[in-house]
Parts: C-alpha cells; structure tokens; sequence
C-alpha cells in the first residue's frame, strides 16, 4: 500500500467506526485488483481542501460497471459470491461516512480502477484548542 499523508492531520471521528471503514474499502480494493490479476499497491491519498479533509483510497481492479454502481450501497448487495460475502461492507461505509457529517463518492473506470473518495469536515487543531 502506497500511503501519502500530511504531517499534523486530524480527522475528527469515532475511531472504531472510521477504521472500520476504511478497512471495508481498502479490503474491496484489494480482492478487486486480486480478481483482476494485479498485484499492484493500493494508494491511499489525504488532503485538505477548503472546509474538508479529503481521503482517496485507489484501487487497480476492473473498475464497477454502470449497472452495479448504482446498486453498490444498498444493503445486501454484493457482485461477489455471496456465500462468503453478506453486501453490508460499502452500506455500512456510507452510513459512517454520513454519520461524520461526510461525503461518500465514488470514481470509476473500467478496465482501471476504482477510487473512493471521503470528504469529512476539517478538524485543526489550532482551531479546537482553548487559548490559556
């Protein structure tokens, strides 16, 4: 995993939910690119953009088609074999995004590639400190 974050970034969440998250889809990226046959490293990018933190998390899988991608969040689906898969990973990703007061977004090609991208409200710490 190539990962590429900024000294002195916040992100204001509850961690367990977050990470969880971000586990959901770091693992889709990763079976997507297995399911491709490439082993290349997911790239994990945070920047901060106006009132965001921004965090995009790339894959190099076969990308989503059209007719799934507007399935991809409902609860229960899942494009994969549903015996070891129950389609909760990216709903549940959804939900705590929006619990954050965040933006879930997604940018695929395929072919190339998926990237998810998660905007949630700047956290500084300059800002959220109290002055003596």
């Amino acid at each position: 995993m190539e990962l590429s974050i900024p000294p002195n970034t916040n992100i204001l969440c509850d961690r367990n939910h977050f990470s969880e998250a971000l586990y959901n889809i770091l693992l889709n990226g990763w079976e997507a690119q297995q399911s491709a046959g490439r082993d290349t490293p997911l790239v994990v990018n945070c920047h901060q953009e106006r009132l965001w933190t921004v965090v995009e998390i790339t894959d190099c899988g076969n990308g989503i088609p059209k007719a799934q991608l507007r399935h991809i969040y409902e609860p229960f689906f899942s494009s994969k074999n549903t015996n070891l898969n129950w389609g909760m990973g990216l709903y549940y990703v959804r939900q705590i995004i929006r619990s954050h007061l965040g933006v879930l977004r997604i940018e695929t090609r395929l072919g190339s590639g998926t990237t998810f991208i998660i905007q949630l409200p700047r956290c500084d710490e300059a800002k959220n400190t109290k002055a003596n």
